[in-house]
């Protein structure tokens, strides 16, 4: 038996899964607190939970629809005239009143310099891709 497999048999005496009600996605406001985000919208998302004997959270797995500002183009006639700055100031609007965070992948350096001098902050994380096990990798 794998490692991963007896830690999964020995933690599922200890913990329940279950996935959260929406009414109940306010017992997770201190994590997006903490995170500096927001709690997930319920119709686009799902939190599975892992609940200790006393009905306390002590983890959670969030499948969450987030926003993607991408891509920005221009076309070539247009570059460097200011026309980036003006789509993204527009989608800054209305970004502002709903408020909607929303995540850019820059795939170039020129992309990265757009964002950054548009006030997006670099994260320093790794992005991963996960395809559903029914599709071919």
């Amino acid at each position: 038996m794998s490692s991963q497999a007896e830690r999964k048999g020995w933690i599922a005496n200890e913990v329940k899964i279950r996935m959260l009600p929406p009414d109940e996605y306010y017992r997770l406001a201190f994590l997006f607190a903490a995170n500096g985000g927001q709690l997930p919208a319920p119709p686009m998302s799902q939190i599975a939970v892992a609940e200790d004997s006393n009905g306390d959270i002590v983890g959670c797995f969030v499948l969450q629809l987030v926003a993607h500002g991408e891509p920005i183009w221009v076309s070539d006639d247009y570059r460097n005239r200011g026309v980036a700055l003006l789509l993204i100031e527009r989608i800054n609007e209305i970004a502002d009143k709903v408020p909607c965070v929303y995540y850019s992948f820059a795939e170039d350096e020129r992309v990265a310099h757009i964002c950054e001098e548009n006030g997006m902050k670099k994260l320093p994380y790794a992005v991963y891709l996960r395809k559903p096990t029914t599709e071919e990798s």
